[in-house]
């Protein structure tokens, strides 16, 4: 007897984790597998569970139910996101599965919701996660780091299930020249960006915000470069469909960006610190610019283990749910 498979998604909501949770329950029913998606919502939005589907993956056809008597079953599998991580208390009688797509923003959720940091403390295990019969999956190195070390859960209850970027930002030849544009995500360390701005007055940058994903790819696909500064709570997508598009791409060492596996640019497109860094990675921006061709190549191995990504995700996927879902 197979598993229903449920995965866990806040209704009517676009943005990196919740593209991947559609993604994860279309390959599930590609591979044969019984899922849909939990759709759930925070506040009283009720116009949201009736229209649960945000226009960005309606692309994907998955079904999906608002109900959670249909989940709580003993022949049920529950997919839950660390930002609903609630939802254990909810579903009790399923094989439930934290799905760990960030860390900084699971900590700044129990910021929000329980008044408490714990960034720092020893014991960050708050919702007794380790002596429970719940399984994990990590998108990233840094998540397996968090789950292991901090939280002290077993390694063999923890299975790495990363992502892949849409076909939207495959890889294409240059059909145009491309212009001195350096791109920035304003809600990703913009404090930074803001100084390293404040050192080069004649560098131009342009937000990437309020744009559709085609207008995303049309702007990654003229400019040269994009910086991301933030806290990097997982393993990005922004700078590898950037990457993806043809720009150079240069980080800071913040959470995922410190792993090797989880972004492995060349050493010199990283900056422990950004404050003290300023005058390099401007000076870095404009030799980008002056030298664009032979620094684009320094970044085709970062390129080549992105377009392996999806067929490492279907490996993974049939390992893991072939594992659980079939009895």
């Amino acid at each position: 007897m197979q598993k229903k498979i449920y995965i866990a998604a806040p209704a009517y909501t676009a943005s990196g984790g919740p593209e991947l949770l559609h993604q994860l329950c279309y390959k599930l029913n590609k591979f044969g597998f019984c899922a849909q998606m939990l759709y759930y919502t925070y506040g009283e939005g009720k116009s949201s569970i009736e229209n649960p589907i945000h226009p960005h993956y309606e692309v994907y056809k998955n079904p999906y139910t608002i109900s959670f008597e249909e989940a709580n079953s003993e022949e049920a599998i529950v997919i839950i996101p660390e930002l609903a991580i609630d939802l254990i208390n909810h579903i009790k009688k399923s094989q439930n599965m934290i799905w760990w797509l960030s860390v900084d923003n699971f900590y700044g959720y129990v910021d929000i919701m329980y008044k408490k940091d714990i960034r720092k403390e020893e014991n960050v295990d708050i919702f007794k996660l380790k002596d429970s019969n719940i399984l994990h999956l990590v998108q990233s190195c840094y998540a397996m780091d968090f789950v292991e070390k901090r939280l002290g859960i077993a390694k063999e209850k923890v299975y790495y299930l990363s992502d892949y970027l849409r076909k939207d930002f495959e890889v294409k030849k240059d059909i145009m020249s491309r212009k001195d544009y350096c791109l920035y995500n304003p809600q990703k360390g913009f404090d930074k960006v803001l100084h390293i701005m404040s050192k080069n007055p004649k560098i131009i940058w342009l937000p990437i915000e309020n744009m559709t994903p085609k207008q995303v790819v049309d702007l990654m696909s003229e400019a040269k470069v994009y910086v991301d500064f933030g806290n990097h709570p997982g393993k990005d997508r922004i700078p590898r469909e950037a990457a993806m598009r043809g720009c150079c791409v240069i980080t800071n060492k913040a959470g995922s960006a410190a792993y090797e596996e989880d972004v492995p640019i060349p050493e010199k497109y990283k900056f422990e610190d950004i404050y003290k860094s300023g005058e390099n990675i401007v000076y870095l921006i404009n030799d980008i610019y002056q030298n664009f061709e032979s620094h684009k190549r320094e970044f085709d191995a970062y390129r080549k283990k992105i377009e392996e990504e999806e067929s490492i995700f279907d490996a993974d996927v049939l390992k893991i749910f072939g594992e659980f879902a079939n009895e």
